[in-house]
Protein backbone atom coordinates (compact mmCIF):
# COMPACT_ATOMS: atom_id res chain seq x y z
CA UNK A 1 0.00 0.00 0.00
CA UNK A 2 1.29 3.43 -0.92
CA UNK A 3 2.01 5.75 1.98
CA UNK A 4 0.07 8.46 0.17
CA UNK A 5 -3.13 6.47 0.72
CA UNK A 6 -2.99 7.00 4.49
CA UNK A 7 -5.50 9.48 5.85
CA UNK A 8 -4.31 12.74 7.38
CA UNK A 9 -5.34 11.40 10.77
CA UNK A 10 -3.14 8.31 10.34
CA UNK A 11 -0.19 10.37 9.07
CA UNK A 12 -0.40 13.00 11.76
CA UNK A 13 -0.99 10.76 14.75
CA UNK A 14 1.85 10.88 17.25
CA UNK A 15 1.32 7.15 17.81
CA UNK A 16 2.41 6.35 14.24
CA UNK A 17 5.63 8.32 14.00
CA UNK A 18 7.97 5.36 14.47
CA UNK A 19 6.28 3.39 11.68
CA UNK A 20 6.84 6.01 8.99
CA UNK A 21 10.02 5.78 6.91
CA UNK A 22 11.27 8.96 5.22
CA UNK A 23 8.63 9.78 2.64
CA UNK A 24 8.19 13.06 0.78
CA UNK A 25 4.41 12.93 0.77
CA UNK A 26 4.14 12.37 4.51
CA UNK A 27 6.85 14.89 5.36
CA UNK A 28 5.07 17.49 3.20
CA UNK A 29 1.84 16.90 5.12
CA UNK A 30 3.60 17.10 8.48
CA UNK A 31 5.31 20.31 7.42
CA UNK A 32 1.96 21.79 6.42
CA UNK A 33 0.06 20.80 9.56
CA UNK A 34 2.99 21.20 11.97
CA UNK A 35 2.91 24.95 11.57
CA UNK A 36 -0.29 25.21 13.58
CA UNK A 37 -0.21 21.97 15.59
CA UNK A 38 2.56 21.39 18.14
CA UNK A 39 1.71 17.67 18.37
CA UNK A 40 2.26 17.25 14.65
CA UNK A 41 5.50 19.26 14.86
CA UNK A 42 6.69 16.98 17.67
CA UNK A 43 5.74 13.86 15.68
CA UNK A 44 7.56 15.27 12.64
CA UNK A 45 10.69 15.84 14.73
CA UNK A 46 10.54 12.25 15.98
CA UNK A 47 10.10 10.93 12.43
CA UNK A 48 13.31 12.65 11.40
CA UNK A 49 15.47 11.57 14.36
CA UNK A 50 17.33 8.90 12.37
CA UNK A 51 18.24 11.33 9.58
CA UNK A 52 21.83 12.54 9.75
CA UNK A 53 24.35 14.45 7.61
CA UNK A 54 24.94 11.33 5.51
CA UNK A 55 21.28 11.06 4.50
CA UNK A 56 19.88 12.40 1.25
CA UNK A 57 19.85 16.21 1.22
CA UNK A 58 16.06 16.33 0.92
CA UNK A 59 15.66 14.29 4.13
CA UNK A 60 18.14 16.59 5.87
CA UNK A 61 16.03 19.51 4.66
CA UNK A 62 12.88 18.00 6.14
CA UNK A 63 14.70 17.33 9.40
CA UNK A 64 15.65 21.02 9.39
CA UNK A 65 12.02 22.00 8.88
CA UNK A 66 10.94 19.79 11.78
CA UNK A 67 13.39 21.72 13.98
CA UNK A 68 12.10 25.05 12.69
CA UNK A 69 8.54 23.99 13.51
CA UNK A 70 9.55 23.11 17.04
CA UNK A 71 11.21 26.53 17.40
CA UNK A 72 7.88 28.12 16.44
CA UNK A 73 5.99 26.20 19.12
CA UNK A 74 8.54 26.42 21.94
CA UNK A 75 7.85 28.99 24.62
CA UNK A 76 11.21 28.83 26.38
CA UNK A 77 13.73 31.06 24.60
CA UNK A 78 16.72 28.73 25.00
CA UNK A 79 14.80 25.82 23.41
CA UNK A 80 13.44 28.07 20.66
CA UNK A 81 16.98 29.21 19.78
CA UNK A 82 18.37 25.66 20.00
CA UNK A 83 15.79 24.32 17.52
CA UNK A 84 16.21 27.33 15.24
CA UNK A 85 20.03 27.00 15.12
CA UNK A 86 19.80 23.27 14.42
CA UNK A 87 17.27 23.85 11.64
CA UNK A 88 19.27 26.62 10.05
CA UNK A 89 22.49 24.60 10.09
CA UNK A 90 20.84 21.51 8.61
CA UNK A 91 18.94 23.39 5.94
CA UNK A 92 21.91 25.42 4.76
CA UNK A 93 24.03 22.24 4.79
CA UNK A 94 21.48 20.43 2.60
CA UNK A 95 21.12 23.35 0.18
CA UNK A 96 24.90 23.54 -0.17
CA UNK A 97 24.81 19.89 -1.22
CA UNK A 98 22.01 20.44 -3.76
CA UNK A 99 21.58 24.15 -4.53
CA UNK A 100 19.31 23.46 -7.52
CA UNK A 101 16.83 21.36 -5.51
CA UNK A 102 13.49 23.19 -5.71
CA UNK A 103 12.01 21.34 -2.75
CA UNK A 104 14.87 22.41 -0.48
CA UNK A 105 14.44 25.99 -1.67
CA UNK A 106 10.72 25.75 -0.88
CA UNK A 107 11.48 24.45 2.62
CA UNK A 108 13.84 27.38 3.20
CA UNK A 109 11.34 29.90 1.88
CA UNK A 110 8.59 28.49 4.10
CA UNK A 111 10.89 28.57 7.11
CA UNK A 112 11.84 32.16 6.39
CA UNK A 113 8.19 33.15 5.95
CA UNK A 114 6.96 31.46 9.13
CA UNK A 115 9.72 32.23 11.62
CA UNK A 116 9.48 35.44 13.60
CA UNK A 117 11.42 38.52 12.55
CA UNK A 118 13.51 38.12 15.71
CA UNK A 119 15.35 35.21 14.11
CA UNK A 120 16.76 37.36 11.26
CA UNK A 121 16.53 34.48 8.81
CA UNK A 122 15.35 36.11 5.63
CA UNK A 123 18.41 36.92 3.53
CA UNK A 124 17.56 34.33 0.83
CA UNK A 125 13.82 35.01 0.49
CA UNK A 126 13.98 36.97 -2.76
CA UNK A 127 16.44 34.55 -4.36
CA UNK A 128 14.33 31.54 -3.35
CA UNK A 129 11.13 33.19 -4.60
CA UNK A 130 12.75 33.86 -7.99
CA UNK A 131 14.17 30.33 -8.13
CA UNK A 132 10.77 28.81 -7.38
CA UNK A 133 8.99 31.13 -9.83
CA UNK A 134 11.36 29.93 -12.58
CA UNK A 135 10.83 26.32 -11.50
CA UNK A 136 7.05 26.74 -11.77
CA UNK A 137 7.36 28.28 -15.23
CA UNK A 138 9.18 25.23 -16.59
CA UNK A 139 7.35 22.56 -18.51
CA UNK A 140 7.88 19.52 -16.31
CA UNK A 141 7.61 15.89 -17.29
CA UNK A 142 7.68 13.92 -14.06
CA UNK A 143 4.64 13.65 -11.84
CA UNK A 144 6.86 14.31 -8.82
CA UNK A 145 7.90 17.70 -10.22
CA UNK A 146 4.29 18.52 -11.12
CA UNK A 147 3.21 17.67 -7.57
CA UNK A 148 5.98 19.89 -6.23
CA UNK A 149 4.84 22.70 -8.52
CA UNK A 150 1.30 22.49 -7.17
CA UNK A 151 2.68 22.46 -3.61
CA UNK A 152 4.68 25.61 -4.35
CA UNK A 153 1.58 27.29 -5.76
CA UNK A 154 -0.45 26.27 -2.70
CA UNK A 155 2.10 27.62 -0.24
CA UNK A 156 2.54 30.75 -2.31
CA UNK A 157 -1.06 31.73 -1.62
CA UNK A 158 -1.52 30.19 1.85
CA UNK A 159 -1.75 32.96 4.44
CA UNK A 160 -0.69 30.65 7.30
CA UNK A 161 2.84 30.76 5.90
CA UNK A 162 3.22 34.49 6.31
CA UNK A 163 5.73 35.75 8.82
CA UNK A 164 4.67 36.58 12.35
CA UNK A 165 1.19 35.10 12.18
CA UNK A 166 2.32 32.19 14.29
CA UNK A 167 4.88 33.75 16.61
Amino acid sequence: MSLSKFSDQEILSEDNYLQIPPDGFIFRRMMEYGIEDKGVARAFLRCTQSIDNHSLPIWIGYKAMSSFLMSIHETENSEKVKYFNEGKYLLEFSINLEPQNAELRLIRLLAQRTLSNDMNYDSDMEDDQNFLRNFCNKKLRSSFDKELQSLIMKFKTDESFNRNQLA
